[in-house]
């Protein structure tokens, strides 16, 4: 009976609690609205220099809470490709105003904000793109005279107006080194030091003094060195480099040519630094060399052509050798007369150079006794010697003896050379010659093709390659007399036009660009 009476109950009370549960809610929970939010305001990438004022001013938008006084705030940026991720708190505002403390770099970095609110910690964030740079990120880099002392100028891209930005003195603005002595040249490549196998983007300014490395990876001269700790061997002061070249693919390989007649390379790879020469033969025999060097852009193997003044010929540098051999024509034997024996040219060089006009080829000019100027074109590598052509141009260009100055153009292969002030066009395969440009009673100090071995693919930079350089003065009155104009080489000898010019400089002894 007891049983029976609890099984009832028990029966009652679940359907009492089945039958509650299938009554309406009435209101047994509490829902909260969320509060939506926008970030607006913010571009997509900015670029800036380091040390410049960075200011962005965001615009929120929200559903609820609209007091930014409810709201924390932070910027911070990321620099992905350092192992592991470094991350910056930049300011903790919600109005961007911060002085650009970033260590400057090619990649840019990536910039958070974060806006959290506070009762109830839901956070939104966005971010952009920082590009930082300092003033030499990417530009000309202009050596000087002034009254007998050297002075760097610089040329800054600003890509927001595709224009330069003059900085003269640089290294002054930078806090660094002075230069001591007489400008000789400058130069820009891509480094790998021998000693320490560290990559640099190294830009050398020689002076009759010494040739200082200035290490501009962080596009700051702070970190530099002497040439003469770069070197294998002593050597007495003064002593400085007259040239650097280098094809910008092998193994970071580069080749110098010293005020002492020796021509040395530097390879990381095979642990060879400067200093060691090798213009001589394989028996260890010295020779003396032209300052024209033939270096192939992005050749593999590495290949140098040079020119022995003692004996009036070619001598060739392959990969790493430690010594030079003497030229010979790859196609002879295979009937024709030769053009001529690379091994006894008999001429003084006036010039040369290696040109991408057409297919890739050397340019040779020589002068002999007489007077009569010949062109020689050559198609040369690590295995190949095979003159092209020998042309007495002078029968062309009649004054041509007396030039100064030489260029070839890497695109049509045209000959441009200065006699004076006038600056005239041969074109070799149609045998033309004409005055293109003529500067009156200023001075020609530099005359040549930017070289371009890194940034092949970059458009701005092939253009600044294809134009004609020639800088000037006024010897009579050199302050801010400086003067460097770039000419549009179109083909089939159109008319030469300027594309532009920048002033302000002093007597230009020597430029490059750093890519």
């Amino acid at each position: 009976m007891y049983r029976s009476i609890k099984i009832v109950a028990f029966l009652a009370v679940s359907a009492i609690a089945i039958l509650s549960g299938c009554r309406k809610d009435l209101g047994n929970y509490s829902y909260n609205e969320i509060n939506n939010g926008s970030i607006s305001g913010i571009d997509s990438a900015y670029s800036v220099r380091q040390g410049a004022q960075l200011k962005i001013n965001p615009v929120l938008e929200f559903t609820m809470e609209k007091d930014t006084s409810k709201y924390t705030y932070e910027w911070f940026s990321l620099d992905g490709l350092a192992n592991p991720i470094i991350r910056r708190t930049m300011a903790r505002t919600l109005n961007l105003d911060w002085t650009v403390s970033l260590p400057a770099k090619d990649n840019a970095y990536k910039v958070y904000f974060k806006v959290t609110e506070k009762s109830t910690g839901q956070s939104w964030n966005t971010y952009t793109m920082l590009k930082v740079s300092t003033n030499i990120a990417d530009g000309w880099a202009i050596l000087n005279e002034v009254n007998g002392a050297a002075r760097l100028d610089y040329l800054n891209y600003l890509p927001a107006t595709d224009s330069f930005e003059y900085y003269k003195d640089i290294l002054a603005t930078q806090q660094s080194i002075v230069l001591k002595g007489k400008p000789v040249s400058v130069s820009f490549w891509y480094r790998r030091n021998a000693f320490t196998a560290a990559y640099t983007k190294t830009l050398a300014v020689s002076t009759d003094n010494t040739t200082t490395l200035f290490n501009t990876t962080n596009n700051k001269f702070s970190d530099y060195t002497d040439i003469s700790k770069n070197v294998a061997t002593y050597n007495p002061p003064p002593y400085y480099s007259l040239s650097f070249q280098t094809d910008g693919k092998v193994d970071y390989i580069a080749f110098m040519y010293d005020n002492l007649g020796n021509l040395s390379f530097e390879n990381a790879t095979s642990g060879y630094p400067f200093g060691n020469r090798i213009n001589r033969t394989s028996d260890l025999a010295p020779f003396n060399i032209s300052k024209w060097i033939a270096t192939e852009t992005q050749q593999v193997p590495n290949y140098e052509l040079m020119y022995d003044t003692d004996h009036k010929r070619f001598m060739e540098h392959r990969g790493t050798n430690s010594y030079s051999t003497i030229a010979a024509n790859t196609n002879a034997g295979q009937g024709g007369t030769p053009l001529f024996d690379p091994a006894n040219m008999g001429m003084e060089l006036m010039y040369m150079t290696y040109t991408q006009a057409i297919d890739g080829r050397i340019y040779a000019v020589f002068k002999d006794n007489s007077g009569a100027v010949y062109l020689a074109r050559i198609k040369a590598a690590y295995t190949t010697f095979i003159p092209l052509s020998f042309d007495k141009i002078s029968d062309y260009a009649p004054n041509i003896a007396s030039a100064t100055n030489f260029a070839v153009d890497p695109s049509e292969g045209y000959l441009f050379y200065t006699i004076g002030s006038k600056v005239y066009r041969y074109t070799p395969d149609r045998k033309t010659n004409v005055m293109v440009a003529d500067y009156g009673d200023k001075t020609i100090t530099v005359f040549k093709f930017q070289r371009v071995v890194y940034g092949l693919s970059n458009a701005r930079y092939k253009t600044y390659g294809s134009k004609l350089m020639v800088c000037s003065y006024d010897a009579a009155s050199p302050a801010g007399s400086g003067k460097m104009d770039l000419y549009n080489v179109p083909n089939l000898d159109g008319n030469v036009t300027l594309y532009k010019s920048y002033t302000g400089f002093d007597k230009i002894v020597s430029v490059t660009y750093r890519e």
